[in-house]
């Protein structure tokens, strides 16, 4: 198999979610969740050209106040 040589400019998927999909655990606090292509035999990111964004607004709690960063 040949190596992968084209030119793609990388693609976002960005979903703003009024719902909580994501309720482990250890994410349970934050609202911005990025998913990748992972290659579980290889334990490694399979490319950066496709990226996905889920921004769960429920878990987005804090007052106008408090918002510190651009992000926020």
């Amino acid at each position: 198999m040949g190596k992968w040589d084209y030119r793609l400019k990388a693609v976002y998927f960005i979903a703003i979610l009024d719902f909580v999909e994501f309720e482990e655990e250890n994410v349970k606090d934050t609202c911005i969740e990025q998913i990748y292509l992972y290659r579980k035999n290889a334990q490694k990111k399979l490319t950066d050209k496709l990226n996905m964004i889920f921004v769960e607004l429920p878990k987005f709690t804090k007052p106008a106040e408090e918002l510190s960063t651009n992000t926020e």
